[in-house]
């Protein structure tokens, strides 16, 4: 039996010794990275990176956060001593709505100027081309996951199609907006079209036959800022200014709207990619992570930002959820972890960011901003580790 008991603490002698060297290199890797953002060290942008590839490193081998805000940071920093992160420009106003295509090689961009703007992602540096333009200014753009359907709506209630396999073909214009387009969601998998619209509806279009009108959702006469659609294309959701967010079961026109977020002041939504969790973005900055299923607990709030929250994306993944603020920043929040840790924070914008969107793969952000300027973010820390040893 002595023997025995001297084995076990023997054994929780070496776990707590291994434990305590984490924590040491966990330490020295916090340390690393705020050695690494050091402003002594802009000009020494090969010194800079070898600090932040280490700290990276010496984070992986003692299994600490593979997107700690302070390693993610020291990594961001040190690519762009090294290299600017491209900047696409063409918006002759503010930019008020990103989207891309499946492939993540393009971007499409819709400003105050009316123009929507179509970026080449693998040559971000040259000019953009014009794909069209609306008679007011872009409020909100949405492309098919397909990649060859476009819709884009304007604060004067203009909606226009276009196909993107023939993009000099005259866009389609589609009629019923009900008022000034606020936002656009397409249906994954399925043919719908939602607009919500300052006037308190949703309307909905069958694209394959748009003709035939279908019945609009009622959000009780409160301005719809948000729509969006679940991943499966069964669900969609309305953010609703100071009314929270509804949700209808997209074959269930005629049943009661489920009710979400209540009392916020929504000005954002977008659904996590297994849908079950809906998060709203309001006019004071705060984030409610809301189930999708009634019988879950608490909405979890994440809260940072000092103005409101005009987009949101979550990653591909579901761990992530990036948000576009009036504050000028864009953060990234683990929703694993709301409110345990603090959030990456993306500052490089001089105006409201009005959008932001993973790409496919989730190594990217892609955000619009006040600025008139729209641009690629790191996402992973992996992703830049891997590109500071190109």
């Amino acid at each position: 039996e002595r023997g025995k008991q001297a084995e076990d603490s023997r054994k929780q002698a070496q776990e707590s010794e291994r434990d305590a060297q984490r924590l040491r290199r966990l330490s020295l890797t916090r340390a690393l990275s705020l050695q690494a953002i050091r402003p002594q060290l802009d000009k020494q942008g090969e010194l800079a990176a070898l600090l932040a590839l280490q700290a990276y490193r010496l984070n992986r081998e003692s299994d600490g956060d593979p997107q700690d805000p302070d390693l993610f940071n020291a990594l961001y920093t040190s690519l762009g001593r090294l290299r600017q992160a491209p900047v696409l420009r063409g918006q002759q106003d503010g930019v008020r709505a990103v989207a891309l295509t499946a492939d993540g090689q393009t971007v499409f961009s819709g400003g105050d100027d009316g123009r929507i703007l179509r970026f080449d992602l693998r040559h971000p540096d040259r000019q953009p081309a014009l794909l069209g333009n609306l008679s007011g200014p872009v409020r909100s753009i949405a492309v098919r996951a397909d990649g060859n359907l476009l819709a884009a709506g304007s604060a004067d209630g203009e909606i226009s199609l276009w196909d993107l396999r023939r993009p000099k073909e005259a866009p389609r214009p589609l009629s019923g907006s009900g008022g000034g387009v606020i936002s656009l969601a397409l249906q994954p998998g399925g043919s719908l079209l939602a607009a919500g619209n300052a006037e308190g509806t949703v309307r909905l279009w069958d694209l394959e036959r748009p003709e035939t009108s279908l019945p609009a959702r009622n959000a009780g006469g409160k301005r719809v800022t948000a729509v969006a659609f679940s991943r499966d294309g069964k669900i969609l959701a309305a953010g609703l200014a100071q009314g929270g967010a509804l949700l209808w079961d997209v074959d269930q026109p005629n049943a009661a709207p489920q009710a979400l977020c209540a009392g916020v002041d929504v000005r954002s939504v977008a659904f996590s990619p297994e849908g079950r969790r809906l998060a709203c973005g309001a006019a004071r900055g705060d984030i409610v992570l809301a189930s999708a299923d009634s019988t879950s607990g608490s909405p979890a709030r994440l809260q940072g930002h000092t103005s409101a929250v005009n987009s949101l994306s979550f990653s591909p993944k579901g761990d992530f959820v990036a948000s576009a603020s009036s504050d000028k920043t864009i953060r990234l929040w683990d929703v694993h972890r709301p409110g345990a840790i603090q959030p990456i924070v993306l500052r490089d914008h001089n105006g409201w960011v009005w959008a932001a969107s993973y790409t496919p793969e989730g190594d990217r952000l892609v955000s619009g901003s006040a600025d008139r300027t729209v641009r690629l973010w790191p996402a992973r820390a992996e992703a830049m580790a891997r590109e500071l040893c190109r």
